[in-house]
């Protein structure tokens, strides 16, 4: 009877570590969010943002911002330490550039609701206006929340 109740109580444990193990392999989803960049005569290019989001019971693990393409400006809009479109850079590109790559990863650690419970507000062209619950780049709102809106898009494609 005790051999019976031993080798009961090892299979137990071993579908447990299995369980246990299935539930933390990371999950990987992609996500982005874009509109059209107004300031294309063309109508051919959008801003936005495409990236890939590593969860692993429902936190995030690791987050990787995709490059820019020739249609898609992906979060920088093609902006260098010396982007000037009127002679003068400002303030909130330079802020944008210094803090672009810190910011995505500002988000490893959080879990999927607490970063599905913050709020961007979009105008009437798709463009990010306000944000609300997390810090957020100042002088780089649309920046900070096309890369919100891009992880979120991505958490909404977990498997249950």
């Amino acid at each position: 009877m005790k051999k019976i109740l031993v080798i009961a109580l090892a299979v137990v444990m071993m579908v447990s570590v299995f369980a246990l193990t299935a539930c933390a392999q990371p999950q990987v989803v992609e996500g982005e969010y874009s509109y059209k960049n107004s300031h294309d005569e063309t109508g051919e290019s959008s801003y936005g943002c495409k990236v890939k989001v590593t969860v692993v019971n429902g936190t995030i693990t690791k987050i990787e911002v995709t490059a820019d393409t020739e249609t898609f400006f992906n979060v920088s809009a093609g902006w260098t330490d010396n982007y000037q479109p009127d002679g003068n850079p400002t303030e909130g590109k330079q802020a944008w550039l210094a803090q672009r790559d810190s910011f995505a990863q500002s988000f490893v650690g959080m879990t999927v609701e607490e970063v599905n419970a913050i709020v961007v507000e979009c105008d009437d062209k798709s463009q990010p206006k306000t944000i609300t619950g997390v810090e957020y780049v100042t002088g780089a709102t649309q920046s900070s929340g096309r890369t919100i809106l891009a992880i979120q898009n991505a958490l909404s494609k977990l498997a249950k």
